[in-house]
């Protein structure tokens, strides 16, 4: 099973490092100077809110890893897809994703690396070919409301700059609703205009591993809420693979962790569609997953002189870990330190 082999360690040395920051640094000077914004945090800064893990060898301690060498990594030429998880409040993390973005797009000699984000879904396809074709600045049209524009608007708008693709990765919420309220064969009723913007019916509504199944079920969700939650998880496989068949170098998806964390959800898709031919398959050492973790400033200074990752509860969570520091904002402060993840995922 792909999602079972360890990465391997293609990154950590000191040419590679210097290198890349060498890059960052002057295309850091050339957009200043030509006035582009960018929305892009330097990686020497960013390198002070995070803690990069890499998961090198099943069954060892994790490997603390720079920001830069991860970046190295996930832009390697051979790197088809990378699934970047995250938490929705972490605003670290969404300013990690520009830089990584960044990092690996530019990284790749013109060749395109299409942005699939889980926040645009199939009822915004159409403005995402258009945003993404010059034919529209509206960013706002991409996403279901302001606060999503807000934390994922600039993403979006680095992609257009760098002159890729924004692909609409998800399935649209009330199709998920219509799911969650009637069951998968509900979709066999809607318009065919309507089947075009999911992936082709049946799709697997059921998890396609005991790990996964059993991650939902410690949520309670009950059967027809495990098969909207597999709706979204096969939509955006299935979005990032047609993005590479339709010529992308490669492909970033961003989304909810709890979609491609412990190499479930959408992994578990990924490999299902390559498994049945819908798409060339992608071998486990063209794709990578990364996982932010949000921490509590206190507890995320006390990790930081740790110097062995030993904690078996990290060991399979993804090819890279990033512990993000919690920003302290007056919002925050109020609602104290970063609650628990409960998984809940599914607006139904």
């Amino acid at each position: 099973m792909l999602r079972l082999v360890a990465s391997r360690c293609s990154v950590g040395t000191a040419v590679v490092a210097t290198s890349h920051l060498a890059r960052c640094e002057a295309l850091e000077r050339h957009n200043t100077e030509s006035g582009v914004r960018r929305h892009v945090t330097p990686v020497k800064e960013l390198e002070q809110e995070v803690i990069v893990l890499e998961r090198q060898v099943p069954g060892e301690p994790l490997a603390r890893v720079s920001l830069e060498d991860m970046i190295a990594d996930l832009a390697d030429p051979e790197r088809r897809l990378v699934l970047f998880g995250e938490s929705h409040d972490d605003a670290v993390a969404q300013d990690l994703e520009c830089t990584v973005y960044d990092g690996v797009a530019r990284r790749r000699d013109g060749r395109k690396v299409s942005l699939a984000l889980e926040f645009v879904d199939g009822d915004r396809r159409a403005a995402a070919k258009a945003f993404s074709a010059g034919d529209t600045d509206d960013v706002r049209s991409l996403f279901r409301g302001p606060g999503d524009c807000a934390k994922y608007g600039p993403l979006a708008r680095l992609a257009k700059t760098l002159k890729n693709d924004v692909v609409a990765a998800n399935a649209s919420r009330r199709h998920a609703r219509l799911v969650a309220r009637e069951g998968p064969g509900a979709l066999d009723g809607v318009p065919d205009a309507e089947k075009a913007l999911l992936p082709p019916l049946p799709y697997a509504a059921q998890p396609l591993s005991p790990g996964y199944a059993e991650r939902l079920r410690r949520i309670g969700f009950g059967a027809n809420k495990v098969a909207a939650q597999c709706l979204w998880d096969a939509t955006m496989a299935y979005n990032c693979l047609a993005s590479l068949a339709a010529g992308a170098h490669g492909v970033m998806l961003v989304c909810g962790r709890f979609h491609v964390q412990h190499f479930l959800g959408v992994v578990d898709h990924v490999e299902h569609y390559s498994e049945r031919g819908d798409f060339p398959p992608v071998e486990r050492d063209e794709f990578r997953v990364v996982v932010c973790l949000p921490m509590e400033a206190n507890a995320f200074a006390h990790k930081a002189a740790t110097d062995v990752w030993d904690d078996p509860s990290l060991d399979t969570v993804a090819d890279f870990i990033v512990l993000t520091k919690a920003r302290e904002t007056a919002e925050s402060a109020a609602a104290g330190p970063p609650a628990k993840f409960a998984g809940k995922t599914c607006p139904f």
